[in-house]
């Protein structure tokens, strides 16, 4: 049992208690002032194991710590709770007004027992690729949640086939909010193994041993898969030799299919076409003439053909359409002709082709349709 030394008359004295069997009785002397105590846990009180009898001495100032416990820190029990506290503390008669601490527990803290899942890892993840998501929380023998960044978390593969990077010193538990959070933490196994079901055991850690903090550990599971579409084998990585480190395809690549192997190179587009977009990583888009050109073609695989002559070609996948004045006259290669009577013919991109006063089914719509006729006909 450790008290603190900022105890004003340092009357301190220790004496075998018959009520308390198997513990010991730190009892603070008539006289004793508390007066503003301060450490990192337990401002006035650190206590393991011992009764502190406080209820002679008197508070004149608040205590304070600056991480945990700002009247008193004190250890659990073999089965990680707490004893009662009329076990470990009398507390002074007037109580301890004003305590606080800087993490948790203003009053009373004890180390962490426990670990809690806030924000699930991803059930699935691809070799390699960090989770992107998951956070963890701990708590103290009092149910609070603890705030330290003295701790972080530990992160080991139960499965020897699984490596995993990103906490190779540990995850800190952030001051700011007091959580782990596991998104830059990735798990990666020979591709020849996956997918493989894999167990992250998950355990707390201090960077000193100020506090006698039990064993705390929980675990997550996780399916580690192929890479999936739009992610390849990173071939470059340093850890390739040993597990498939999964990467999304650079521009100008793609992968199509969920596989082990890197992704592939996007081949060049015929003459005259291109493959419109940009974002070809998860398919191989279809290349499409350029405005001006055509082809018979689906797929494309030949180069694209100037446009005929009379037509007008917006490209894509689109077909040659008559331009104003000319008319299509053989679909089987696409051949237009000029109409005597431009007017007569309005294009391709309208219905019917042949103005109203003509006839749809005649050749260049030379003829009048039924209740027309030429104004030199009389």
């Amino acid at each position: 049992m450790l008290c603190k030394d900022a105890i004003s008359d340092g009357s301190l004295s220790r004496a075998a208690a018959a009520s308390l069997p198997d513990h010991s009785v730190v009892v603070l002397g008539i006289g004793a002032v508390i007066s503003g105590n301060s450490a990192r846990y337990g401002g006035a009180f650190f206590g393991c194991g011992a009764h502190i009898d406080a209820s002679a001495a008197v508070a004149s100032a608040p205590p304070t710590a600056s991480v945990g416990g700002g009247v008193g820190f004190f250890c659990v029990d073999a089965n990680n709770t707490l004893p009662s506290p009329a076990l470990w503390l009398s507390a002074p008669a007037g109580g301890v007004a004003g305590a606080s601490a800087g993490g948790y527990g203003d009053m009373y803290a004890t180390p962490p027992v426990a670990l809690a899942v806030e924000e699930t890892t991803p059930g699935v993840t691809a070799s390699g690729m960090v989770f992107g998501r998951g956070t963890l929380s701990a708590s103290d023998g009092l149910g609070q949640q603890v705030v330290d960044a003295g701790l972080s978390l530990g992160v080991v593969p139960l499965d020897s086939h699984v490596m995993v990077t990103g906490a190779e010193r540990g995850v800190a538990f952030v001051a700011v909010d007091g959580l782990a959070h596991l998104e830059l933490i990735s798990a990666a196994a020979d591709g020849s193994l996956l997918p493989l079901d894999a167990s992250l055991k998950l355990s707390l850690v201090r960077s000193s041993e100020e506090t006698a903090d039990p064993e705390v550990s929980t675990s997550v599971t996780m399916r580690i898969t192929a890479c999936p579409r739009g992610l390849g084998s990173d071939t470059q990585s340093a850890l390739a030799s040993n597990v498939l480190v999964c990467s999304p395809c650079d521009e100008g690549s793609y992968s199509d299919v969920e596989s082990i192997e890197p992704c592939r190179a996007i081949p060049a587009c015929p003459a005259f076409s291109l493959r419109p977009g940009s974002a070809n990583t998860t398919h191989l888009v279809a290349c499409m003439c350029k405005a001006g050109t055509w082809s018979p073609e689906a797929p494309l695989v030949t180069a694209c053909r100037p446009c005929p002559v009379g037509a007008v070609c917006v490209g894509g996948d689109e077909r040659p359409k008559a331009m104003y004045g000319w008319k299509l006259i053989d679909t089987a290669t696409f051949r237009f002709a000029e109409c005597p009577i431009a007017s007569a013919c309005r294009g391709g991109f309208v219905e019917p082709e042949c103005g109203p006063t003509y006839n749809p089914d005649s050749y260049l719509c030379r003829q009048c349709a039924a209740n027309s006729y030429r104004s030199r006909d009389g």
